[in-house]
């Protein structure tokens, strides 16, 4: 399964092209609230019959080879949708709950521009570090500061 690590910059975005992407991306996020629910649950299932000992394994070893053939597949599905994300340049912050990051160049230094999904907009940011927890509303009208994330 992939793993997120800190990320590596490899576009900026303003305001603009970022909720110009929104349609895309909901269409990804969305297919990733999916296969994250379905890697979740199948994992689950998958613990709770291997707490039942080697008894469990040996009386429904075809069913437990079928659920870890389609834990398997739903990991590699939600692999393939976060890479979409990379691919254009989107951080999954924190794909369970769909939320996105886009990286912005802000008075010189890159921030993200944080959505999450079901807003209609990008409207909020943080920190490199700052994650979806920290995010602060960007301010209306649109101070000096965010200049470049407006161009």
């Amino acid at each position: 399964m992939l793993t997120l690590e800190p990320p590596v910059i490899r576009r900026t975005f303003t305001i603009a092209q970022a909720n110009a992407a929104l349609p895309l991306v909901k269409a990804i996020i969305g297919d990733v609230m999916v296969w994250e629910r379905k890697v979740r649950h199948l994992r689950f299932r998958l613990k709770f019959i291997h707490r039942g000992g080697n008894d469990i394994y040996l009386m429904f070893a075809e069913e437990i080879q079928a659920l870890e053939r389609d834990l398997l597949d739903a990991e590699q599905e939600l692999d393939q949708h976060i890479q979409e994300l990379l691919n254009l340049g989107i951080e999954p912050d924190a794909p369970a709950i769909g939320v996105v990051d886009f990286p912005c160049e802000q008075e010189g230094e890159t921030v993200f521009l944080c959505w999450r999904y079901g807003e209609s907009s990008v409207e909020f940011w943080h920190s490199l570090t700052g994650g979806f927890p920290n995010r602060e509303p960007l301010k209306t009208p649109v101070d000096a500061a965010w200049q470049n994330c407006l161009a």
